[in-house]
């Protein structure tokens, strides 16, 4: 028995060791995620989020995962109060669950908070599984504390090898209605809008 305890463990962190970790930043960015629209001058634009980040990599990226930060490599002392995106890449395809976080400095409650955080799961370079998009709203209690309030589910999707299966939620933004769709092999077979009071 402690044999096999033993074994386990040594398998266990010969993994740990093996996984290589990456962190890109700012100035490397566009070599990982897709333009969007054209040039504004010699500048091309770029949305740094999870479905612009690209799905598949060829010959330019190692297996790992990968944590994308929106500030430079000289700013790196700030990277963990600023917006992030981590996902693993497997034979330089998207594998697993990709997340995104957004941050908000709040002057008055002098606190750095997720305000929004996105996952999605991908298997081979498509989404796999569920999507999920939120924000979370915050308070300032007896003017001392930050305390989280709220959370909204802003998007919710079901993909069954790069398809659409399943129920989607799409929130209106009006704080009322939003939108329930179901799709069976990626054809909408049902579609409703829902209000909320």
């Amino acid at each position: 028995m402690k044999l096999l305890l033993l074994s386990v463990l040594v398998l266990y962190s010969n993994t740990l060791i093996s996984q290589n970790i990456f962190e890109v930043y700012r100035e490397d960015l566009h070599l990982y995620f897709k333009p969007i629209g054209t040039k504004v001058g010699d500048f091309t634009r770029f949305y740094y989020d999870i479905d612009n980040l690209k799905d598949t990599i060829q010959n330019k990226i190692k297996d790992g995962v990968y944590i994308f930060y929106s500030v430079y490599k000289k700013d790196s002392l700030l990277k963990n109060n600023e917006n992030l995106h981590k996902g693993q890449y497997i034979n330089s395809m998207k594998e697993g669950e990709f997340i995104s976080l957004k941050y908000q400095y709040n002057k008055k409650m002098k606190s750095n908070n997720i305000v929004n955080k996105h996952i999605c799961f991908y298997k081979n370079g498509v989404k796999n599984g569920i999507e999920k998009e939120e924000h979370f709203n915050y308070n300032l209690y007896d003017n001392k504390k930050v305390v989280f309030t709220e959370n909204f589910v802003d998007f919710y999707g079901e993909y069954v090898n790069g398809i659409k299966h399943g129920i989607f939620l799409i929130d209106s933004h009006n704080g009322y209605d939003f939108k329930i769709e179901i799709y069976q092999n990626g054809v909408l077979k049902q579609e409703m809008i829902k209000n909320e009071p």
